[in-house]
């Protein structure tokens, strides 16, 4: 059964996951050559991670092809609910590759800062 807490749970998780996109697609629209957000959607795969509080996050913005996705891992952190915490973009339609760390800055919005 579920109950209203898990569907908050995972509603908070999608809301993290679109700040990771807008975060994402700041970082690369225009800098990157190809890179495109088409604002059509995202397919997006749900894993639970090894501990509870742990959630794996496979992203595929409509439009890319396979194999190209980003990956990501979301961690519950008590009162801030889920935050991005590292990942990768494979790109591959357009060749490009990136790992990054996710953080939250002074304000409460997503930063991602690459680890290359």
């Amino acid at each position: 059964m579920v109950t209203e807490k898990t569907r908050s749970e995972i509603h908070a998780l999608e809301y993290s996951i679109c700040e990771l996109m807008s975060a994402l697609d700041s970082m690369c629209y225009r800098k990157i050559e190809g890179w495109e957000l088409n604002r059509m959607g995202l397919d997006v795969t749900i894993t639970d991670g090894p501990i509870d509080a742990e959630r794996w996050v496979n992203i595929r913005p409509v439009g890319w092809p396979v194999p190209s996705e980003i990956f990501c891992r979301f961690y519950k952190s008590g009162d801030l609910g889920w935050t991005a915490f590292e990942g990768a973009v494979h790109a591959l339609h357009i060749g490009f590759t990136l790992d990054f760390r996710a953080s939250l800055d002074h304000q409460r919005r997503m930063v991602v800062t690459s680890q290359q």
